[in-house]
């Protein structure tokens, strides 16, 4: 796995944004403002693809899931069910959601990358419905 570096920038502020081209919530970079320089950390999408499918990365979804879908339970152990459309499953209601079966079908899986990579955009995807 390639190390990232920091590229050293110094740049001119004006509100959230700066001159070398990026905004506050830029999706493609993140940095951070150190006097009045900046270092910022750029990310491609051909980076990132190395991470699809890795097992630690589906286990850390994995724990992520559980954790939201427990504050979520507690949400509506208070409120009652929120009643509207999965994002994930538009026929479903999202409170209706076995997250347990999900979790047991969509998992890492040696030897079969493509499943894999499957299983780790259906995660994604599910920490987006939740």
């Amino acid at each position: 796995m390639e190390d990232y570096y920091f590229r050293k920038q110094v740049a001119k502020h004006h509100g959230t944004c700066s001159t070398f081209g990026g905004c506050q919530g830029d999706s493609k970079s993140t940095s951070f403002l150190s006097s009045h320089t900046v270092y910022r950390r750029t990310v491609s999408f051909s980076d990132m693809s190395q991470f699809l499918g890795r097992q630690d990365c589906i286990e850390s979804l994995r724990r992520d899931l559980v954790d939201l879908q427990g504050a979520t339970v507690d949400v509506f152990s208070r409120t009652g069910p929120v009643r509207f459309s999965s994002w994930k499953f538009p026929d479903k209601l999202s409170c209706n959601l076995d997250m347990v079966a999900l979790l047991e079908q969509y998992d890492f899986m040696a030897g079969d990358e493509a499943f894999s990579q499957h299983s780790h955009i259906v995660l994604l995807e599910l920490v987006i419905d939740r």
